[in-house]
């Protein structure tokens, strides 16, 4: 199960249509949900729709006092014959990720960009927390492969890291201003404890690792 917020319009440049208003306290109350919210926007010129997960939009940017927000849906989103079960697939994820009987460790993708973060290669970034998360290894595992649809994943570029737990839960983590030096040393820590903090929105840590031993 999931919601669905439709839109509509008639706006006839597909890019201009493609940006939709929302109220900042409405894309909060989406996040709070516990079933995921996707936003349809039907555009009547081509009788099209497209579609995003709720939880994708990130209102870091939004200024404070601000009451609305502009939501860009990308135009590769529209829907297909293959969506269906592109949708299917990311149901089943959530579903699982609730689930009160889920195995540990949760394993996440990590997605890092060809040019590493901030200066250092891709694999020494990639090495750097595959090697921190080895203390909480019953709890978190990392792989380099990166699935079709939702899964927990861990996205790195220059200007955010995003920790994304299968669309029930994200954080993201803005780097503009991270120190260069301490992205082989602390920058594989304070991923952790976003991921921690991503864990903590969708289940208490504790009586679930009680519950297995």
């Amino acid at each position: 199960m999931f919601l669905v917020q439709l839109k509509g319009t008639d706006q006839p440049d597909l890019n201009d249509a493609l940006s939709i208003q929302f109220k900042l306290q409405t894309l909060t109350y989406y996040r709070k949900l516990d079933l995921p919210v996707m936003i349809v926007l039907f555009h009547a010129p081509t009788k099209q729709f497209f579609w995003k997960w709720a939880y994708e939009v990130d209102t870091y940017y939004a200024e404070r006092g601000q009451e609305y927000m502009t939501v860009r849906v990308s135009e590769s989103s529209v829907w297909q014959q293959e969506t269906p079960s592109r949708i299917e697939r990311d149901l089943t994820e959530f579903r699982d990720v609730r689930s009160p009987g889920i195995d540990l460790p949760m394993t996440f993708s990590l997605v890092t960009g060809e040019d590493g973060f901030l200066g250092t290669p891709r694999a020494a970034v990639e090495a750097a927390l595959i090697e921190a998360a080895k203390d909480v290894s019953d709890v978190v595992s990392l792989s380099r492969e990166n699935l079709t649809g939702a899964h927990p994943t861990i996205v790195i570029d220059n200007a955010q890291i995003v920790v994304n737990l299968s669309g029930l839960s994200s954080l993201t983590f803005h780097t503009q201003s991270y120190p260069a030096e301490f992205v082989a040393t602390k920058l594989p820590h304070d991923i952790l404890t976003v991921v921690g903090l991503v864990l903590g929105r969708v289940w208490p840590l504790e009586p679930r690792r009680a519950n297995r031993m």
